[in-house]
């Protein structure tokens, strides 16, 4: 088992509310130097109806501004030919995550047990994207 750690992606347009919608997720295993992300593309419609006011051509720039960005570090974690440590890699990671202004912004750092951390994210995606947490039971327990 490896030891990960992890960041929710959090789309937060208007700073005042402090709501924000999950969109991704970015794991990073120090012992290996893994480090990949998982952003919501299909689904746009979950930002839409949480912010139907918003204009949609601006979230998906702004998105894939975003990606391109987490795509740069990826490249630059996993580079071999640059000499990076360990220390160095869990550096850019701390860095990539740290708190900061911006409507793209990552939650606290959660920390979990992976024997794959490729299939970990996906599990993670799900859960805090896709919200596979909530069976038909809940929600109708909870809408009592």
């Amino acid at each position: 088992m490896k030891t990960c750690n992890y960041a929710t992606v959090r789309f937060l347009p208007y700073r005042e509310t402090g709501e924000f919608v999950n969109v991704g997720v970015a794991l990073f295993c120090r012992e290996t130097g893994f480090f990949d992300f998982r952003l919501e593309t299909e689904r746009g419609q979950r930002v839409a109806d949480f912010f139907p006011e918003l204009n949609h051509d601006l979230f998906n720039l702004g998105q894939q501004r975003f990606s391109q960005e987490l795509d740069r570090v990826k490249r630059l974690i996993r580079a071999d030919d640059r000499g990076l440590t360990t220390n160095d890699r869990s550096g850019i990671f701390q860095e990539l995550v740290r708190q900061r202004e911006s409507v793209f912004r990552f939650s606290e750092l959660g920390t979990v047990l992976a024997e794959d951390p490729e299939k970990k994210l996906d599990e993670l995606f799900e859960r805090f994207v896709n919200r596979q947490f909530a069976t038909v039971a809940q929600v109708q327990t909870t809408s009592l």
